[in-house]
């Protein structure tokens, strides 16, 4: 509402902040009389709003990676802390890119190999917090979640050690809760799992990762892998049905940095 479109009339009072003095607007048709803001305050308000939409992204995004599955450590890996080692760049480089481009991918995957501690887990971790990053999140939700509301549980994002999630899965079974999980996985914008095949899966384990990988492969959502198998041994361990899909829709991306756990 601007003093220039309707009659004003002086209040009495003065603003504390700039020293000028703060008119009343006349509302017609009934003459009510509202404070006409001076500019300082109106730049005070749109900095506090603004604020507030920074508190609530921040506080969103936080949420978005407890419910991804982000362990803490995890938290900690993005593509500006980490220094690639040599033998990582040119992984470093392809799951940067990846994480940049992410939603205008069809469906497109990565397979992240190599030996252990060469950084497998480390670069699939800073892609779930990149696409966490660049997801869009809008104004008017951030505005309430930085007044204090209650983000919701929710994240573009779902990422475990396939040991741990297989264990939750089975221990959730008979309640319900199996097939939830499971359908999280299933549906997230983006699903990581990670040390595919390190131990040797049962036929359940490889029925489990079956549900989670084809209805991904279905219904064209990427999905990311890591692993120390070659893909030779990955087909021994998991099967043609879960290796050819994999194969379809994802880059192999092979590590060669040796393990960087021996030089901490």
């Amino acid at each position: 509402m601007s003093s220039t479109t309707y009659e004003t009339k002086p209040s009495g009072k003065i603003c504390p902040e700039c020293g000028k003095e703060i008119r009343f607007i006349i509302v017609p048709p009934f003459g009510m009389e509202i404070p006409d803001p001076c500019e300082c305050q109106l730049a005070r308000e749109r900095a506090e709003y603004a604020a507030g939409i920074e508190r609530g992204k921040v506080k969103i995004r936080a949420v978005m990676r407890r419910v991804a599955g982000l362990r803490p450590r995890w938290n900690e890996y993005t593509f500006s802390s980490i220094r690639p080692r040599q033998g990582q760049e040119r992984v470093y480089k392809l799951a940067q890119a990846y994480s940049e481009k992410f939603y205008r991918l069809k469906g497109e995957g990565l397979i992240l190999s190599g030996s252990r501690g060469c950084g497998k887990t480390i670069l699939g971790a800073a892609i779930a917090n990149a696409v966490i990053d660049i997801t869009g999140i809008d104004d008017y939700e951030a505005e309430r979640v930085g007044r204090g509301a209650l983000p919701r549980e929710s994240s573009p994002v779902r990422m475990a050690s396939t040991v741990d999630l297989m264990a939750q899965i089975k221990n959730c079974y008979g309640s319900g809760g199996a097939q939830e999980l499971i359908a999280a996985y299933q549906s997230a914008q983006l699903a990581i799992l990670d040390d595919v095949g390190g131990e040797k899966p049962s036929d359940w384990v490889i029925e489990r990762l079956f549900e989670i990988i084809d209805r991904r492969y279905s219904d064209r959502l990427p999905i990311i892998i890591t692993t120390n198998q070659t893909p030779g041994e990955m087909e021994k361990r998991l099967g043609s049905r879960i290796v050819d899909r994999l194969n379809e829709v994802c880059v192999q991306a092979d590590i060669a940095a040796p393990s960087q756990r021996a030089h901490r």
